[in-house]
């Protein structure tokens, strides 16, 4: 077998990698060198994606309210359902909720099917959740969603701008790109937190959370006092400024500086060097996007490039860092609810008619659907009845849990594509459909800086597993539309995709255009090199930058600068610790998501502490001497609320926190540790503009969580339960399940527990070898058993919490595959591991 090039599952970044063959049913991935992305380089979560293929855990057949059945039973009870569902409470009754983990094929097809056959515009994608204050930025001034530079830039500025984003750790790869140049830029990070990225700025603005309006709107009022301003391009390629210029007036350097609780000078070495160098990138990520004024946030960057006319030029552009790597690919093709299609609105009925006409649509929606948020609101209260849920967990990765939990109880039908029985939204399912996953799909994606790449297979799909667009086009086909749905590859689909974009766009100064894209043929299509949109017509060539010459997509062709209000801004005046605290949720670096790809990976899974709350040195004093310990190694976090919103974490103390301030990544969930989701925690405030939730800026409160025992255990009987424990977190050992846990009081001597472990201990009978250790006095309990391959089972409880915090000497001990001596038989009964 030969190698194959594709690109990268995770980031927007858009990586193309080369698969490997290196023996039976095993891969290794490296990065391709002739991809304009990556240019050969690698994170640590793409090279390990051969890690992740395999079929253990995966969904392998269609299942309806758990029992087995064929795809032909399958599609035709989520049809029936479809259909009764619109029948008797209409086509607003029936929602989508879909991902940036689908390919743009796949996207297609669902926005076709939902918005042109079924009558409405429920369908929005968990790119809601990252990107959607980044499209109402970008339709403000430019009068589409487009990214108006090129990756190319980063090799060429004198200056960047990172502003919430981690990118060292969230975008390694293009970080990497611009900071191993021979002469990297002047690097400026504006982040509350120290993080991997902060350590190699210049400066760091270590800001107040919420405070990314006045520093910018600062920004662009230091611009227009120190001539600033490119006045000839403002006059030839901006519409009037004056509203914009006016709102501005009142953020003097002093007033910025009180409001962003940093000093005075490091306001002016922020805004002087934004003059000192023309070639600037701005590059901003969820730490700008993930706030209840992220359009607002998105706005005032975008100002400041407009006005200094740094748009579309060679080292000069405002970045968006997008987060999946389709998000791009989704928005095109109109996979968020207030769109269309092809960069197209609800509100141009000249478009809704000509994409009917082009469709041969049977019931066109004619309006905006729910974003993310409001749907399952809706769906809680009863209103939607069919839920179809693709490529995605909502149940951990959406905000206020128990929400989302309401919603899938309620409503009538939820049908899942999934590829991981892994994923916690599957035991709300109605109908499961197995679905395709990286390695298995064929089709395209759109990266962040425009470029489409090829996604080719490499696996061949098990058991009755099918690409997203095939479910779609077999529930299409069951409700009457096959013919519009008979598509035979996934190039019919982008070749129909590409046609409408030129249908839709060809005659205006829209910017999504396909070009030559249309006429693809199965062969060119399968050999198809990365190109960014737009296509130029009769030819294979896209372009690296847009805008630099003006020509905006609005309807006079100028760019706009929208005046920011920050009157009604949340300013977290009531972060008062110890009693109320500001909660930001992230990335860690070697995870993805909700983990159901990057946990089959043992060396990301091992690479990360699991569940952690970071907190200040000073924050944690206080709490722990509240709860009269002389150390904390939990904190229970909830929400003011409602107290039942509430999670249990490992403490780790850093001063990269500021004080009244916690970070807790946001991937782990009940699989992997007990109330370990973060999203228990968040509140699902929106911005108001683009429904996006304020998953950065969550107040809650802290308590000590107090523990009395604390143990380890690994068997080899890999079906077992996680431990009837207060606190478990799986550990990953090859050939084990394994999981500390800690305990509490009250339950160390409760029947269940003790039920439990006697279980295990009286279950070694059957051994060849067992040893039990029971020391009261010290409060210890451990058991091991012994087969001919080793070690089968280890059990300790004890009073002392190292146990939790380390387990390298256990993960040593299970993988040599050997009996131990006496001698560390009695040293593993003691806990000397």
């Amino acid at each position: 077998m030969k190698a194959v090039r594709t690109n990268c599952a995770y980031c927007g970044v858009g990586c193309g990698i080369l698969m490997k063959p290196i023996g039976q049913n095993q891969w290794k991935a490296v990065g391709d060198k002739f991809h304009p992305a990556n240019k050969g380089l690698l994170c640590a979560k793409g090279a390990s994606l051969g890690e992740t293929l395999g079929t253990g855990n995966r969904v392998k057949a269609c299942l309806i309210d758990g029992q087995v059945v064929s795809p032909k039973q399958a599609t035709a009870e989520a049809a029936h359902k479809l259909q009764d569902a619109i029948a008797t409470y209409g086509s607003d009754s029936v929602a989508f909720y879909v991902s940036g983990q689908l390919l743009t094929e796949d996207y297609y097809v669902a926005n076709k099917f939902v918005k042109g056959f079924l009558g409405t515009s429920n369908i929005d994608t968990n790119s809601r959740l990252c990107m959607a204050s980044t499209v109402v930025g970008h339709k403000r001034a430019f009068g589409e969603d487009v990214v108006p530079g090129s990756y190319e830039d980063l090799d060429h500025c004198d200056l960047a701008i990172v502003v919430g984003s981690n990118m060292s750790q969230c975008h390694p790869v293009l970080f990497q790109r611009m900071m191993q140049r021979s002469r990297p830029p002047y690097l400026i990070v504006i982040d509350p937190r120290k993080t991997a990225t902060s350590e190699k700025s210049d400066l760091h603005l270590a800001i107040s959370p919420g405070t990314d309006i006045p520093l910018f709107n600062g920004l662009l009022r230091y611009i227009i006092k120190n001539g600033g301003i490119d006045e000839q391009y403002v006059e030839s390629r901006l519409s009037d400024c004056s509203e914009a210029l006016l709102s501005v007036s009142e953020f003097t350097v002093s007033k910025v500086a009180r409001f962003c609780q940093i000093p005075e000078q490091k306001i002016l070495d922020f805004y002087s060097k934004f003059l000192q160098f023309d070639k600037t990138v701005t590059l901003f990520s969820q730490g700008i996007n993930q706030s209840a004024n992220g359009s607002n946030n998105v706005s005032a960057i975008l100002n400041v490039h407009l006005i200094t006319g740094r748009v579309g030029k060679v080292g000069s552009s405002p970045f968006s860092l997008t987060g999946q790597f389709n998000a791009m690919g989704g928005r095109e093709v109109g996979g968020l609810a207030n769109q269309l299609v092809c960069h197209r609105d609800f509100d141009d009925k000249i478009a809704i008619e000509q994409v009917r006409k082009f469709w041969n649509a049977k019931k066109m929606a004619d309006h905006e659907g729910l974003k993310a948020v409001d749907l399952f609101k809706a769906a809680a209260s009863g209103k939607i009845k069919f839920l179809w849920i693709m490529a995605t967990n909502p149940i951990v990765s959406m905000p206020n849990r128990s929400e989302i939990e309401k919603a899938l109880r309620t409503c009538d039908t939820v049908v899942v594509s999934e590829a991981f029985e892994t994923s916690e939204t599957l035991k709300f399912a109605t109908i499961v459909l197995p679905a395709a996953t990286w390695g298995e799909k064929d089709g395209t994606t759109t990266n962040s800086d425009r470029t489409i790449s090829r996604q080719r297979s490499f696996l061949k799909p098990t058991g009755e597993v099918r690409q997203d667009w095939q479910w779609v086009c077999a529930v299409a086909e069951r409700c009457g539309y096959g013919d519009s749905f008979s598509y035979n590859s996934s190039a019919e689909i982008f070749s129909e995709y590409a046609k409408l974009c030129n249908t839709l766009n060809s005659a205006g100064n829209r910017l999504l255009r396909m070009g030559e894209l249309e006429n693809l043929t199965e062969q060119t299509y399968e050999t198809l090199e990365p190109l960014k949109w737009p296509v130029e017509e009769g030819r294979l060539r896209g372009r690296n930058r847009v805008f630099s010459t003006g020509e905006f997509s609005t309807f006079d062709a100028k760019g706009k600068l929208y005046p920011v209000d920050w009157s009604q801004c949340d300013r977290f005046t009531e972060i008062q610790p110890p009693s109320s605290f500001l909660l930001n949720t992230g990335r860690a670096v070697n995870h993805w998501h909700t983990m159901t790809r990057t946990s089959r990976a043992p060396s990301l899974y091992t690479s990360e502490d699991g569940p952690v709350c970071f907190i200040n040195p000073k924050d944690y004093k206080h709490i722990k001497n509240t709860g009269g310990q002389d150390e904390l190694y939990f904190l229970q976090v909830s929400n003011p609320l409602d107290e039942r919103m509430r999670s249990i974490y490992r403490v780790v103390i850093s001063e990269d926190q500021q004080v009244g301030q916690i970070f807790i990544p946001f991937h782990w969930s009940d699989n992997f540790a007990s109330e370990s989701s973060v999203n228990r925690l968040t509140s699902g405030r929106c911005d108001p503009f683009s429904g996006q939730p304020a998953f950065k800026q969550t107040l809650v409160n802290l308590t000590a969580w107090i523990c009395d025992k604390f143990g380890v255990y690994a068997t080899k009987l890999a079906a077992l339960a996680p431990p009837p424990a207060d606190w478990w977190q799986q550990v990953e050992i090859p050939g084990y399940r394994a999981f500390r846990f800690a305990l509490r009081s009250a339950s160390f001597t409760s029947e269940r527990f003790d039920k439990w472990l006697k279980d295990q201990i009286s279950s070694d009978l059957k051994h060849t070898c067992s040893t039990v250790f029971n020391d009261e006095s010290r409060g210890e309990i451990s058991a091991v058993n012994y087969g001919k391959a080793g070690i089968e089972q280890y059990i300790f409880l004890t009073k002392q919490p190292r146990i939790i915090l380390n387990d390298d000497h256990l993960r040593l001990i299970l993988c040599r595959g050997f009996i131990p001596d006496d001698t560390q038989k009695s040293q593993l009964l003691i806990g000397n591991i």
